[in-house]
């Protein structure tokens, strides 16, 4: 997988499937790269040496026998609802840290979207009350 084009790891994502990623050029890349690596959904292959085939197979090998069964937990919350990409990120790390999730994957407040709906009037309350403060 390139590490640059998230519509593949979305596709890895709900198929369940490890994925090899071998980051090219930009910086976010490799950190991308890295991090699937360290929550476990991926293996990486770092270009800055020729790696050997024999390093390759590993890494299939590994990614298969290590990632799979995450990958497979990721896949079956991911098909339980339609998501977008942030969602997903959001749901790589929250189902790694062991949690359940709502519908959506979003916490209830958001899901109720009462941070939507309560931040612009508790800001304008507040707003009032600052300025009848300021009064006196």
């Amino acid at each position: 997988i390139n590490a640059e084009y998230g519509g593949s790891k979305i596709e890895a994502f709900c198929a369940g499937v490890p994925m090899i990623i071998v980051p090219q050029f930009a910086a976010d890349q490799f950190l991308a790269a890295r991090h699937y690596t360290k929550i476990g959904v991926a293996e990486s292959i770092f270009m800055s040496t020729e790696p050997t085939v024999e390093e390759i197979e590993g890494k299939i090998h590994r990614a298969i026998e290590e990632h799979s069964e995450q990958m497979n937990v990721i896949s079956r919350q991911m098909k339980a609802n339609t998501v977008t990409d942030r969602q997903v990120l959001g749901c790589i790390d929250i189902v790694m840290s062991g949690h359940r999730l709502l519908p959506g994957y979003q916490p209830w407040y958001q899901y109720l979207y009462l941070d939507i709906i309560l931040t612009p009037i508790i800001t304008i309350y507040l707003i009032r009350l600052a300025v009848k403060w300021v009064r006196g």
